[in-house]
């Protein structure tokens, strides 16, 4: 509580009114002489309530403290801090705790007593920590001994005095995961206000030390407890003594008594003036000598309490500027220094000195010592930055190594300059490590410019390794090489075994290139010549080497057989072998470009050309090559505005039954109408449109105007035909596909039987389990489903048994020499044999002469397409087709015999027609 302030002349007044009035009544007092032995035994019996209520106060604060102290034990933070066990992040919290509890000391220890972290006065921590010590080696503990002693895992608390002044110490045991890890003892100053306090409460005066109050003279008594340093509660008599004394004299001194009053209040005044007044000198001249931690202890309500409170205030200030700029060089790893220019003293900071590994006293350093821990390959350079910012004033920023005690090193920033001072000049400086920083900076360096699956070059860094090998060759009148590599089929990898088989794939395929490039330079280097090879990832499965200083072209050939050869065999992924291969686009600078965009460009282009000339194999960039992809691009950009004009046009091929000779269905042909190059045929336009993934809205519309198109034949009154459309790979692994024609047939509303879907064998190879589940799906809705260009592909009993199919059609080039050649005729016949033993329905494309119709009506075809029926033409013409056609009358068998002849005559004389023509 603050005493009420009273101005300094009111005190004076008070205290003569006071000594006049006690006076007074110590010569009322004069005729009881007993009065005097009553007086001491009442003082006595107060001082002994006010011993025990002082005892009472002092166990109350000491227990409220490790109460305090041990709530803080088990706060998350603090358990947070335990379980990192990080010094420094336990001395930061230490400094935390002892800023907001009003600590004069935190320590943490361990189970041995040993300091973990420690914030606060350091001789108040040493003297707590040998305080500890001491009691250790004497078997007791920490804090005052109760009847029944505490077990280690119990907070205590206890006295100590250090420098004149009393602190209540508390120990706190500390635990993680109900294991005692060590002890958490704090220190806090039992401030005069507090004992003054005690004093009033307890109607004596209480000091806290190692004797009473000298001011108190007859009654003094320690306080019981035994809290580890004596608790004194004192009273005086003296006062009545005196005036009982002159009471017995019949008031003769009177005056004489009032005189020594008023000297003794003139010395009071003198004491409260001139005694605080050298206390702040004192404490001014301490300051001086950096004493920031001193305060004055001045608890008065008066002016000269008002000065010691500012004083105070501005003290406590400074304290915490320093302590955060202490903090802030800390957490910045950055330190000051200044070195005498005179002396070559060196003196630093407290983080200057960790920096170097100084030691952290007081005791100034050297500029040798601080040049010994400069790393000796850069020694002289920093010191020669030092003697020129001395003797030139030059200011110098340098990044710089040192030699830790480790034998480690260490990347520091230094920076200084020169100021001059009345006693010379004067260097100084600051210190940074940033090692972490240039670590991250190299780190971030290493992933800009390489590949983070292989620990290859990336594009970024291939690129400039590219321009410094052309600017090189520029000067050297020598070759550059760029190859472009591409792994065949790698999305079929990771489609199948998953995206980390093919990163597995992409790490062994690198290691295979770096060794095959360097042995291609050692084969190019026997021979007398030079090249250096570089390989790089650009991403995904495009690698690229660049070869440099290269002399001919039969070097760039050597090194791209070795790199083709890396393919031969094959890749262990996940205990399965697989077999790739790759293709390689070579470009020579300056033949194929100038610069490296276009050197890297025409490359590409080169690559790719290998791989529609076969792939695993290489190719050298021509001319002719970018005309082709320019072609290419030019197409693809009208093809997506074809689609958005409704360039596309659909023609139908009849499918005619061979006995009757009658249109039985319709194959739907799509054709593209570019207005500049006119009717564009599929097999320019459907691979671009595959590859570029426009294959699936082409074919929705292909779909869409087929089913629409029958539906307008039926409605116009024509014999149902089924319609035939040719599906994509793309389209089968659409997982909506299926869904998508059953809108169509609701949108259209044409019967499902109407419709027949044709499909590859390619088509079902990439997932063939899907596949089949689709087609049962369409075969549900009564969807017919034919297996177009059979005896192309695969062409299985098993497989076809396999697939739920309707129709089977076999292609043309097993029906061209039917009627010439026995092995074909032969063959063509177990294949529709096949097929009706599957209960399939047989169609046959290609059929061109009467006798290939003949023959295949014989063997038992169902249905025939081709220009000897007609080609493909558009719905109009279909429609007048359909309305005239007429069933043919089936050739006797004299006719029969007379074709079959027909056919051996011109076997014989080699004039049997066949030549297939385009759909």
């Amino acid at each position: 509580m603050t005493p009420p302030r009273l101005p300094l002349a009111s005190r004076l007044a008070a205290v003569l009114c006071a000594i006049a009035a006690f006076a007074t009544a110590l010569a009322l007092l004069l005729q009881d002489r007993s009065l005097s032995e009553d007086l001491r035994a009442a003082a006595q019996a107060r001082l002994e309530r006010a011993s025990s209520a002082a005892s009472h106060l002092l166990q109350s604060h000491l227990e409220t403290l490790a109460e305090r102290y041990r709530a803080i034990s088990g706060t998350p933070e603090l358990v947070a801090n335990l379980e990192v066990n990080h010094a420094p992040t336990l001395a930061y919290y230490a400094e935390r705790l002892a800023e907001r509890q009003g600590a004069a000391v935190v320590l943490f220890l361990d189970r041995e007593g040993r300091s973990i972290a420690a914030a606060g006065d350091p001789g108040l921590r040493d003297a707590v920590l040998e305080r500890r010590q001491r009691l250790a080696e004497q078997g007791e503990r920490v804090g005052p001994k109760p009847a029944h002693p505490l077990s280690e895992t119990d907070a205590h608390s206890s006295l100590l005095e250090q420098g004149g002044r009393p602190y209540a110490v508390t120990a706190v045991p500390l635990r993680l995961r109900g294991r005692p890890v060590g002890r958490l003892v704090a220190l806090e100053e039992i401030s005069q206000g507090l004992v003054s306090g005690w004093s009033e409460l307890c109607g004596a005066r209480v000091s806290v030390g190692s004797r009473a109050d000298p001011d108190v003279g007859d009654f003094a008594q320690p306080v019981r407890g035994g809290h580890g340093l004596p608790v004194w509660v004192s009273a005086s008599l003296q006062a009545e003594r005196d005036a009982l004394a002159n009471a017995r004299r019949n008031l003769m001194a009177a005056g004489l008594a009032a005189l020594a009053l008023a000297f003794a209040a003139s010395l009071l005044v003198s004491k409260g003036l001139v005694r605080p007044i050298r206390a702040i000198q004192h404490a001014a001249e301490r300051i001086g000598h950096g004493e920031l931690a001193f305060r004055l202890d001045l608890d008065r309500g008066d002016e000269v309490g008002d000065v010691a409170g500012a004083f105070n205030l501005m003290l406590e200030r400074l304290a915490a500027t320093q302590g955060r700029l202490g903090n802030a060089q800390r957490l910045a790893r950055m330190g000051n220094w200044s070195i005498d220019g005179r002396t070559c003293e060196l003196e630093g900071s407290a983080e200057f000195r960790r920096i170097f590994e100084f030691e952290h006293d007081e005791a100034p350093l050297s500029a040798d010592q601080l040049l010994a821990r400069i790393h000796p390959e850069e020694r002289e350079r920093f010191g020669q930055a030092l003697e020129d910012c001395l003797l030139d004033g030059k200011p110098f920023r340098i990044d710089h190594r040192v030699l830790a005690m480790d034998g480690s090193e260490r990347i520091l920033h230094s920076q200084g300059e020169r100021v001059e001072e009345g006693d010379g000049p004067l260097l100084e400086g600051t210190v940074q490590d940033i090692t972490e920083r240039k670590l991250v900076e190299e780190q971030i360096r290493y992933l800009a410019y390489h590949d983070s699956l292989t620990g290859l070059g990336n594009r970024r860094l291939f690129k400039e390794r590219l321009h410094v090998a052309i600017e090189q060759a520029r000067r050297q009148g020598s070759l550059v090489g760029v190859m472009f590599l591409d792994v065949d089929d790698f999305k079929v990898i990771n489609d199948t075994l998953g995206h980390s088989a093919g990163d597995v794939l992409l790490q062994e395929v690198a290691d295979r290139l770096v060794t095959a490039a360097h042995a291609a330079d050692e084969t190019v280097r026997e021979t007398g010549r030079s090249l250096s090879s570089t390989v790089s990832r650009l991403g995904g499965d495009e690698f690229t080497v660049l070869l440099a200083d290269l002399e001919s072209r039969e070097d760039v050939e050597t090194s791209a057989r070795r790199l083709l050869d890396v393919f031969g065999r094959p890749f262990d992924l996940k205990s399965q072998e697989v077999a790739v291969s790759g293709s390689i686009g070579i470009t020579i600078w300056p033949h194929d470009g100038e610069d490296v965009e276009v050197l890297l460009r025409n490359s590409d282009t080169a690559m790719y050309h290998a791989k529609r000339r076969g792939r695993n194999s290489y190719h050298y960039y021509a001319e002719s090559m970018q005309e082709a992809v320019s072609r290419r691009l030019v197409l693809e950009n009208k093809l997506r505005r074809a689609i958005e004009a409704d360039e596309f046009l659909l023609l139908y091929q009849p499918k005619v039954d061979i006995e009757t000779g009658l249109i039985s269905g319709v194959e739907a042909l799509l054709r593209w109408r570019d207005p500049q190059a006119g009717v564009v045929m599929p097999d320019e336009f459907i691979p671009l449109a595959e590859e570029t993934g426009l294959i699936v809205p082409l074919g929705q519309w292909v779909l869409r105007a087929a089913a629409r198109q029958a539906l307008a034949w039926r409605e116009a009154g024509l014999p149902p035909l089924r319609v035939a459309v040719n599906l994509s790979p793309y389209q089968i692994e659409d997982p909506g596909f299926g869904g998508f024609v059953a809108g169509v047939l609701q949108e259209t509303g044409l019967p499902p039987e109407q419709l027949e879907l044709e499909i590859t064998e390619s088509t079902l190879m990439k997932d063939e389990e899907a596949a089949i589940e689709l087609l049962r799906e369409l075969q549900s809705m009564g969807i017919g489903l034919s297996l177009d260009d059979f005896g192309t592909g695969y062409s299985s009993l098993s497989y076809l048994r396999s697939l739920p199919i309707d129709t089977l059609k076999i292609d043309r080039s097993f029906v061209r020499r039917v009627d010439s050649d026995p092995a074909d005729a032969a063959l063509a016949a177990s294949m529709v044999s096949m097929a009706k033993v599957l209960r399939l329905r047989v169609v046959v494309e290609g059929v061109e002469t009467e006798e290939q119709r003949e023959f295949l009506r014989e063997i038992g075809c169902d249905e025939i397409q081709g220009f000897l029926f007609s080609s493909a033409i558009t719905a109009e013409e279909l429609s007048a087709m359909l309305r005239n056609q007429k069933p043919k009358r089936r050739p006797g068998r004299r006719r029969a015999r007379r074709t079959r002849a027909a056919v051996r005559e011109k076997k014989a004389t080699g004039q049997a027609t066949g030549q297939p023509r385009s759909r």
